[in-house]
């Protein structure tokens, strides 16, 4: 008996309908390259910085009584960033003042004018110091190196009022490169926010509370000059890993990064928050709080050849570090522990490039929810 008339009609529209689909999916125009678990080779991989395994005695010293220089003199510096720089440290001293008792500091016990110049003058001591593993500080405590008394009160200082300026009520979004006068369209702030919301993601700067207050004084876009590196180096050392100290606290499951930035030239990718601080910091985060994230890495140039390798590479310091860090020989089986959480963390690049026509549109985003949310083969 043949089939009705509308039931033939019925399969060659499903036939239609999964040749579109078909079609569809094989047209996207992006490239996916996904990384497998990170292995013990990928620890071992890493450069060594020398043979010494003891705190620099000097760095011991910043540890123990702060740097010489609490407040640096803006004088010398250009109009411009003494502007924004001035700017910011009074918005983030009436952001600590907000949640300080005045009776301490009038006392000083608390001064939020010293707290917020800790960021710029030893931020990145303070960052390392924070992420001082417990069993090399017991193991501080047990012998004649001193505790990091100065390093442990103004770390204490500022966790009662910076750190929540760091953390994003949404899961949080990472990028690189984009910028207001990027003529396109393609590339600028607004495509990154609007894509964001597309994610329903928060881009942790500047939609955080202190993203907004860098991103108010123009992310002290005057202020990375010979003069003043070591201060920028120092805020955003400590920022960054505030900022991802609140990602592994929720243990963000997937960690987007979007990346518009060349491997060389003046404002390269080796230069940037995203590579310089925010990576490491996720690598130091994911051994410290057992996190394994998934890093989704979208490079809008199509450079995920170069990008991806380059930033997994910036994930650890060196084995001298690592080494010293959590008091272990990383060729003994005392290292395996270092490796658990690479193990089970997956790394993926999309490449994004114009000239393929991508572009973060809605399509995109679905895909990248999908990519996030994905589990590893076999689970």
């Amino acid at each position: 008996m043949a089939a009705p008339i509308w039931a033939s009609s019925i399969l060659l529209l499903a036939a239609a309908i999964r040749q579109n689909v078909d079609k569809e999916l094989a047209a996207v125009p992006w490239t996916v390259h996904r990384s497998g678990a990170f292995g013990s080779e990928f620890l071992r991989g890493r450069n060594r910085g020398g043979s010494e395994s003891e705190l620099d005695p000097e760095r011991l010293a910043l540890y123990r009584r702060g740097p010489a220089i609490r407040q640096p003199d803006l004088g010398n510096l250009s109009a411009g960033c003494r502007r924004q720089l001035g700017g910011l440290v009074e918005d983030l001293e009436k952001k600590c003042a907000e949640t300080q008792d005045e009776a301490a500091e009038k006392e000083g016990i608390f001064s939020c004018e010293t707290s917020a110049w800790d960021l710029f003058t030893w931020g990145e001591a303070l960052a390392e110091a924070l992420s001082i593993s417990s069993p090399e500080l017991e193991a501080r405590r047990r012998s004649d190196v001193p505790v990091p008394v100065e390093a442990e009160e103004a770390l204490e200082r500022l966790a009662s009022w910076f750190q929540p300026l760091a953390n994003a009520p949404r899961d949080a979004l990472l990028w690189a490169g984009f910028w207001d006068g990027e003529p396109t369209g393609r590339t600028n702030k607004t495509a990154l926010l609007k894509f964001a919301d597309l994610m329903e993601r928060q881009t942790l700067h500047p939609s955080t509370p202190l993203g907004s207050l860098i991103s108010k004084w123009e992310d002290l876009n005057h202020c990375y000059g010979t003069d003043t590196r070591d201060l920028m180096n120092n805020f955003w050392s400590f920022a960054s890993l505030s900022f991802v100290a609140g990602l592994a606290l929720v243990r963000q499951q997937g960690v987007l990064a979007l990346v518009n930035k060349e491997m060389r030239g003046p404002r390269r990718l080796g230069e940037s928050v995203l590579a310089r601080h925010e990576i490491p910091s996720i690598g130091l985060a994911i051994i410290e709080a057992d996190w394994a994230p998934h890093v989704v890495l979208v490079d809008l140039k199509g450079t995920c050849s170069v990008t991806s390798s380059f930033l997994q590479s910036q994930l650890l310091p060196s084995v001298q570090k690592l080494e010293r860090h959590f008091l272990v020989d990383l060729d003994s089986l005392d290292s395996v522990r270092l490796f658990k959480p690479f193990k089970r963390m997956r790394w993926t690049c999309v490449d994004c490039a114009e000239a393929s026509g991508c572009s973060l549109d809605e399509r995109l985003a679905t895909f990248l929810q999908k990519e996030l949310l994905s589990k590893p083969d076999g689970i």
